[in-house]
């Protein structure tokens, strides 16, 4: 008799345990938003290039009210709230490398004006949540 409580005990926490990682996997790739190409949007980690199979990436963009893209181009857009002025990011989808850190691919933020002299081809952008 103790044997079989053990083994329900045993099963019952297993299936707990599975479960439970199905929860948890379900919860974080459901952030994860493609965006194009191995780009993807996270709540918490911002935009990324996704690395590997494993949905390890590399960071790109951590703060940003919208994104916009196309084929050639990723362009983020943000509130500067301490100048009250509109920034924009730009990543130039086929010079970017994985293994390149943001700071060497996403442009320093950009005026609007700079932006525009970009001529990315990128005039909507979509609200992040």
């Amino acid at each position: 008799m103790k044997t079989i409580l053990s083994n329900l005990k045993v099963i019952g926490i297993t299936l707990l345990i599975i479960v439970f990682s199905i929860v948890l996997h379900y919860q974080f790739n459901i952030k994860d938003k493609h965006i194009v190409a191995d780009y993807y949007w996270n709540r918490e980690f911002g935009l990324y290039i996704k690395l590997d199979e494993n949905e390890n990436g590399h960071g790109r963009v951590t703060d940003s009210d919208e994104i916009g893209w196309n084929d050639k181009f990723i362009a983020t857009k943000m509130l500067n709230e301490e100048t009250n002025e509109t920034e924009y990011r730009v990543i130039e989808i086929s010079k970017d490398d994985p293994l390149l850190n943001s700071n060497e691919i996403v442009t320093k933020p950009l005026s609007r004006t700079e932006f525009e002299k970009y001529n990315t081809g990128i005039n909507k952008f979509k609200k992040l949540k």
